[in-house]
């Protein structure tokens, strides 16, 4: 599935703009202990800027695989 995006965003909101987790305690959660990747790239600063150019494949703790687009 893809999941739109703005062009600079974060982990924690791309976290909740796809409903993996229920609240921002969570989405924060997950990233700190390793769960969030950005093209095969482990992502562990919740505030870190994420700069979309579309097509990055994302996941999301075990299971959850998005293709990011604008």
């Amino acid at each position: 599935p893809s999941l739109k995006s703005a062009a600079h965003t974060n982990p924690i909101d791309l976290i909740l703009r796809a409903r993996v987790a229920e609240s921002k305690s969570k989405s924060w959660q997950l990233v700190s202990q390793g769960g969030f990747e950005i093209d095969c790239k482990v992502i562990k600063n919740p505030r870190e800027e994420i700069i979309v150019k579309g097509g990055e494949v994302v996941r999301m703790g075990k299971k959850k695989i998005f293709r990011l687009k604008l």
